[in-house]
């Protein structure tokens, strides 16, 4: 029965392992069976997650590669090729970072993970199976890396039947950090001001404290992210000064708005994340969890004249990170 052709080959994966068996000490193989497997260019995980998760789940066929090997009846192990670290992980070679596989098509004989053993009747041939690599959080991870070689093989006692290899390098990289805002909008009251406070162009009123909290994730463990922030005048755009320009709604003139970071008023620039944009200004450093901005706003008198009324400001912030 063609048992090989279904069971032993159809290896498919995503990722990097070690896993084939190889053939018995009687010598079945003049020469075992090298495989290729195709695998993604790049790989992005979250580093975030927590110790003994999935970080990233990959399936992949295979061809049967070059080789020479008898059938008959034996056993036959799927095992990784790289240092075993227990519960059927293996070493990446990468820091915080293992791999298990496993076939998980409807003709493999087992869908364990490596190590796992199958019994049977094998043809002369390799045949076709659907390979799944998983990578496993085993520790923190401060960084990625590259996959490449030989990764996992079949082997009968203690020869080896084939040989899995990866056609490519395959780069892990960790996600970009991400911050996103508790709960915008983030109102700022900044009270009822009598005018008699103001004494000229340039006069300001009494700061307010406010904070812009953000929960941020994706962050390498013992590692922190810059966050930077562009702060943009919602009704002018194009605004780039200090001073925020009052909404269409204002009753209000002859004031502004000033926002100040440790004390300095912000200016204003595009509503762009793009790393150097015009205006934008450093938060600070984070790790991944909460991480307050905190910041005052006040009112400034912009005219000679100063007209009571309303006076609103809107403004919107955009992160970068680096």
């Amino acid at each position: 029965m063609n048992t090989l052709r279904l069971l032993v080959i159809h290896l498919s994966t995503l990722t990097l392992l070690g896993m084939l068996p190889s053939v018995a000490s009687a010598g079945i193989c003049s020469s075992p069976y090298i495989v290729q497997v195709s695998g993604p260019a790049k790989i992005v995980i979250e580093p975030s997650v927590g110790v003994g998760e999935v970080l990233w789940t990959g399936s992949s066929p295979t061809a049967a590669g070059t080789g020479n090997c008898a059938g008959g009846y034996f056993t036959m192990t799927g095992e990784g090729t790289n240092r075993p670290l227990g519960n059927k992980l293996y070493e990446t070679g990468i820091e915080g970072i293992a791999y298990r596989v496993k076939f998980t098509d409807r003709f493999s004989c087992t869908t364990d993970w490596w190590p796992s053993s199958c019994t049977s009747t094998w043809a002369p041939a390799m045949g076709s199976n659907v390979l799944t690599l998983e990578l496993v959080k085993t520790g923190p991870i401060t960084g990625g890396g590259v996959m490449s070689g030989r990764f996992a093989r079949w082997v009968v006692g203690s020869e080896e039947y084939a040989n899995y290899f990866w056609g490519a390098s395959v780069t892990i990289e960790m996600g970009k950090p991400t911050c996103i805002a508790a709960a915008p909008p983030i109102p700022v009251a900044l009270g009822s001001i009598p005018r008699s406070q103001f004494s000229g162009v340039g006069s300001i009123s009494e700061a307010q404290p406010f904070n812009i909290t953000l929960t941020c994730s994706g962050v390498g463990e013992g590692m922190k992210t810059a966050v930077s922030v562009t702060l943009t005048d919602q009704t002018k755009p194009a605004n780039r000064s200090n001073k925020l320009t009052l909404t269409s709604q204002s009753t209000a003139q002859g004031v502004g708005i000033q926002v100040l970071k440790d004390g300095k008023p912000v200016k204003y620039g595009a509503d762009s994340a793009e790393a150097g944009n015009t205006n934008q200004w450093l938060a600070g450093n984070t790790a991944n969890g909460v991480f307050d901005i905190p910041l005052t706003a006040r009112y400034i008198q912009t005219k000679e004249k100063i007209i009571a009324g309303t006076a609103d400001g809107r403004a919107t912030f955009t992160m970068s990170y680096e």
